[in-house]
């Protein structure tokens, strides 16, 4: 079951569920990554740092998820979808800008019994 989350409202979202969700980048050979990231607000931005294979997803492919597991079992993930944009940062790393286009609050169905 899916709940959709507006926007405007994510802001209250991020606070709730932390700065620590799994970024999901694909890259032009559609092959999947998944990272430990912290974001932050910069504006109506959220920035993570990157590293070198997922800053490379991002060029050839901008889309990108971010998936926040449930704060406690049983409750609710949150899935924010958008677009990033590498730029440089220190030492090597990138910076991730990221802009929401859409976020959803998510429980897993159970298979079999309830």
């Amino acid at each position: 079951m899916s709940i959709p989350v507006a926007i405007k409202d994510l802001h209250q979202f991020v606070d709730r569920y932390g700065p620590n969700p799994y970024l999901l980048s694909v890259g032009t050979d559609s092959t999947p990554r998944a990272t430990s990231v912290t974001v932050q607000w910069s504006g109506e931005l959220l920035m993570a740092g990157a590293g070198r294979r997922t800053a490379h997803n991002l060029q050839g492919n901008d889309a990108v998820t971010l998936l926040w597991p449930p704060p406690v079992p049983g409750d609710y993930t949150l899935i924010v979808d958008g677009y990033g944009e590498v730029q440089d940062g220190v030492a090597g790393n990138f910076i991730v800008m990221i802009k929401p286009t859409s976020a959803i609050l998510h429980i897993t169905q159970r298979v079999g019994r309830p």
